[in-house]
């Protein structure tokens, strides 16, 4: 839920589209949907059969290799590609914030190896540790961007937004049956979500169920203020940036925040921080789940005689050739957040049927895993296809 896409993809989006980026609140509905429908039945079945690896119920589902290391690439490309929307994120507010030009690369790359640093160092304890405490700070970082922002300007009641003279008055038509088709699309794919490695790392690490349950309580509510929040700071973001070259308008808001008193001076920072908080926690998540999918499904398997400092040194080389290639893309990628969103999900949409199915059907009705892999990998060639 709190990502780059979430703290500056959305405000940056309804800057340019307006309530269209209205489309992200379902989009993580649909997101926690499918998160609840297929995590209580995997949380069970991995007590019982003791996995640790993402792939690891589809391996001892279809018993197939095939589909295995099918999946495997499907799960692997979009994972790294939600990794690199970290790093694009960073480049847009550091740059922005201090002045710098729009392709100084110092703040994501620097960032990048503090957080490689530290999964060498901590592992998955430190993404729990630090996950915890992000997530307090970027509730706060919402609170204060949504009370200061409503108290300075108004809200969508206020005078601003009257459509006579608001400078982007499109912004109050009814969007085309194309756009109402898009925005749906886009939202249902995130039920893909649910596959991705750090989501079914954590449901594996998850203690009770008690704690499962209040997940799905805090993923149903928080797009909510999350989206919300992103959606009104940048439509109020066309007001206030009106004359003014930007490319990052979250940046561009929050530094109107800062300047308009000494709370907002105060609320301004604790959003930045917040928001790369937002991102750091994403990273590492996907950094650890990605190597440690990787690790499982290709390295162990061919070094199960090595020793356990040889097995080390690999997973830290694994990890950093992870997180480079994300690195690479984010700043070799010129696209917007939400266009790098539509073709990750897209990509992970694939390996959906394949775990409903090893989840939901009986064997007799369960089809070959030959059939399974060749409709999923044509899907994924489709996507990739389609998009570039």
């Amino acid at each position: 839920l709190f990502s780059g896409y979430t703290m500056v993809g959305v405000p940056n989006e309804a800057f340019k589209d307006g309530y269209k980026a209205l489309r992200w609140i379902p989009s993580k509905l649909f997101m926690a949907f499918g998160y609840m429908c297929t995590s209580p039945r995997l949380r069970r079945i991995s007590l019982i059969r003791h996995y640790h690896s993402p792939l690891d119920f589809i391996t001892d589902r279809f018993r197939s290799q095939f589909l295995r290391y099918s999946i495997f690439v499907i799960l692997l490309v979009p994972s790294i590609i939600y990794l690199a929307a970290q790093p694009i994120t960073l480049k847009g507010n550091f740059n922005d914030l201090f002045g710098l030009e729009d392709n100084n690369v110092i703040a994501p790359v620097a960032i990048c190896a503090f957080i490689l640093v530290l999964e060498w160092i901590g592992g998955l304890n430190v993404v729990a540790y630090t996950d915890s405490a992000q997530g307090i700070l970027m509730i706060l970082a919402f609170v204060l961007m949504s009370s200061t922002l409503c108290h300075l300007y108004g809200g969508w009641g206020s005078d601003i937004f009257n459509p006579k003279t608001y400078p982007a008055p499109t912004f109050f038509q009814v969007p085309s049956t194309e756009d109402q088709v898009a925005m749906w699309s886009f939202s249902l794919q995130w039920i893909s979500f649910a596959a991705l490695p750090h989501f079914q790392q954590r449901t594996y690490a998850s203690g009770e169920f008690k704690s499962m349950k209040l997940a799905y309580f805090v993923i149903s509510l928080a797009p909510w203020l999350t989206m919300l929040v992103g959606v009104f700071s940048g439509t109020l973001g066309v007001y206030l940036l009106q004359g003014q070259e930007t490319s990052n308008p979250f940046t561009g808001v929050v530094a109107e925040l800062m300047s308009a008193s000494g709370f907002g001076y105060v609320a301004g920072l604790l959003i930045l921080v917040g928001s790369v908080a937002a991102i750091i926690s994403t990273a590492d998540s996907l950094l650890i789940a990605t190597t440690h999918m990787v690790m499982s499904e290709v390295v162990n398997p061919a070094m199960k005689n090595a020793s356990h400092a040889r097995v080390s040194f690999v997973s830290k080389v694994v990890s950093f050739t992870v997180m480079a290639l994300g690195l690479v893309i984010a700043l070799t990628d010129d696209g917007a957040l939400s266009d790098l969103a539509a073709v990750q999900n897209g990509m992970c949409l694939q390996a959906v049927p394949t775990l409903l199915i090893g989840l939901f059907f009986a064997p007799r009705y369960t089809p070959h895993a030959w059939i399974i892999a060749v409709g999923a990998l044509a899907g994924f060639i489709t996507t990739v296809v389609i998009n570039y």
